[in-house]
């Protein structure tokens, strides 16, 4: 899903693997996703913000964002929704990947969807920074990622480039990596 441009959103780039519970990867799922601008707000008359992907015979799949922000009562989060297609083994689900400052997960306790149950800490998206803002401080409170992650970094300058070329100045300022599991019948 491509980046959508809202004044003061961060380019956010986040690698999804979607597998089974036996750990088997689900190609050709399709993942229907959508979330908050960077300062809590949806577009709710139009597509901004959301966008359906399918994911590559590994199960994984790349989506360019923005960085959603938090909102009254919700931590920073992206709505997703998972339909496997090529098989009727595996249920469809949906559910939220969150993303929180320092990759601390007690950003999520005060989360209203929290309220009624368990905090769901396997739910975080780990993220890292690609990039320090203009005032030096850690991004989010992000750990810089690491050199040695070469498929990430080469993702990262990839989508800089369509950036670019897109017209869009900023550059990816975080990434995330994540897993969800879904049933095996």
């Amino acid at each position: 899903m491509p980046c959508t441009r809202t004044a003061g959103d961060d380019p956010y780039l986040v690698v999804l693997e979607v597998k089974d519970t036996k750990g088997e990867p689900i190609k050709n799922a399709v993942i229907d996703a959508w979330h908050a601008n960077g300062t809590g707000g949806y577009y709710f008359f139009s597509w901004t913000l959301r966008g359906k992907m399918t994911t590559d015979a590994n199960g994984r799949l790349e989506l360019l964002t923005i960085r959603p922000g938090g909102y009254a009562g919700r931590a920073s989060h992206i709505h997703i929704r998972i339909y496997p297609t090529e098989s009727r083994r595996h249920r469809q689900m949906t559910s939220q990947m969150y993303m929180c400052d320092g990759n601390d997960p007690v950003h999520m306790s005060s989360d209203i969807a929290n309220k009624w149950r368990r905090r769901p800490d396997g739910n975080m998206v780990t993220c890292w920074a690609t990039g320090a803002p203009e005032d030096g401080k850690a991004y989010h409170g992000l750990p810089k990622l690491p050199e040695e992650d070469v498929d990430m970094a080469d993702a990262v300058s990839r989508w800089n480039v369509k950036l670019e070329e897109q017209g869009v100045t900023k550059k990816i300022m975080s990434v995330g990596r994540h897993q969800v599991k879904i049933t095996a019948y």
